[in-house]
């Protein structure tokens, strides 16, 4: 089924420039297409630079949420690209851990929003080339072109920021193999009709569900684990465990205090 760009894609102003993005959870297609849509896992996509003298290429890049830095991958104008997608999920349950958490439990939170925030504070002022992932309003002013110079001066190492790591991690890998359009004009997909190859780019995506991997962290060990492993320890070793000291409490602060009242109600001996 063939849909127009304007349907899937929008234009937004990134970090990359002006760019085609596509969201799968704010497209409006209808039960049957999105039936097929999901069941399928392939985006075929025609690319046409049309309204350019001199085009030098475009970069296709996928972002998860909490995905935290992507790599675009350049596509040469005149070749067709077949790539296929897996993606690698590690949760970091949240448990009752024995020491203090080291990561956020936060739906769309980055450590590298977490840095680009703290610099937008620093100077004053919101960068516009950023998206707002998390979709949390800073309230700060939009920089002008003298304050992205004081976001670009900003290091990561150089900032205390405290910005500690997601417990989300996504990794994603792209497999991509490429062919010059060279004999497009006999292909049988639609996709190619009207396609200048020397100025055109077909990408067909698979995304490989069955082959991406989710991994969730539980602790081994809590604060209940601990206390019962020491009580453990302590009854082996030293012979005291948690009865025996809750019967020493109840001889000394019960027992102890009846046995002098009735020993002081005992008549003396004669």
């Amino acid at each position: 089924m063939t849909l127009p760009c304007g349907d899937i894609f929008q234009q937004e102003l990134t970090q990359w420039g002006l760019c085609c993005v596509m969201r799968p959870n704010e497209i409006q297609l209808s039960s049957i297409l999105t039936t097929r849509f999901t069941t399928s896992r392939r985006l075929l996509t025609g690319m046409q630079f049309s309204d350019h003298s001199r085009v030098y290429g475009c970069e296709f890049f996928t972002k998860y949420p909490g995905e935290e830095w992507v790599e675009p991958v350049p596509l040469t104008p005149g070749y067709n690209y077949m790539g296929s997608l897996t993606s690698t999920s590690i949760v970091d349950s949240d448990a009752d851990k024995l020491v203090n958490n080291r990561c956020v439990y936060r739906d769309r939170y980055t450590m590298s929003n977490c840095m680009i925030k703290c610099k937008e504070k620093l100077c004053g002022c919101a960068d516009p080339l950023q998206t707002n992932e998390d979709n949390e309003t800073s309230g700060l002013p939009t920089c002008s072109i003298t304050n992205l110079n004081c976001l670009r001066t900003y290091k990561n190492d150089n900032l205390s920021c405290n910005c500690l790591p997601s417990c989300r991690r996504v990794s994603t890998d792209l497999s991509l193999e490429f062919s010059p359009m060279n004999a497009f004009e006999h292909a049988f997909d639609n996709i190619y009709s009207g396609l200048n190859a020397s100025q055109a780019v077909v990408l067909s995506l698979h995304i490989k569900i069955t082959d991406s991997k989710k991994f969730v962290v539980n602790p081994t060990e809590t604060w209940i684990t601990l206390l019962s492993s020491l009580g453990g320890v302590f009854n082996m070793f030293l012979g005291v465990g948690l009865f025996s000291a809750l019967e020493l409490l109840f001889l000394i602060f019960v027992k102890l205090p009846i046995a002098l009242r009735k020993s002081k109600e005992l008549p003396p001996l004669k």
